[in-house]
């Protein structure tokens, strides 16, 4: 196949944008997420963390990585103070990688 060829094909497909998720999608994740590490969440857990972390599917992964982690290292369950140590330190922590 020519390369015109496949510059033309690709031209003529059709090309859809992928948006952040919304609230709702993102807390279905975190539910999900959290349902796999078979957590228990408090009330209102799951909320706070769509209010505060960064609106992309992999950053919720790495949330509820870092939460589950903490809870387990540092012995305590999961709850919204916790959640607020955790993403301080995942914010600092982004803050000091260099840009690539």
């Amino acid at each position: 196949m020519a390369l015109p060829d496949l510059r033309s094909r690709l031209a003529a497909a059709a090309s859809v944008a992928i948006e952040a998720p919304d609230d709702a999608l993102l807390a279905a994740v975190f539910g999900k997420l959290f349902a796999d590490r078979q957590l228990r969440v408090p009330a209102g857990l799951i909320e706070y963390l769509v209010s505060r972390s960064e609106r992309s599917l992999a950053a919720a992964g790495r949330v509820v990585e870092a939460l589950d982690r903490a809870a387990l290292v540092e012995q305590r369950a999961l709850s919204t103070a916790l959640a607020r140590e955790v993403l301080e330190r995942l914010n600092d922590t982004q803050e000091r990688l260099p840009d690539l």
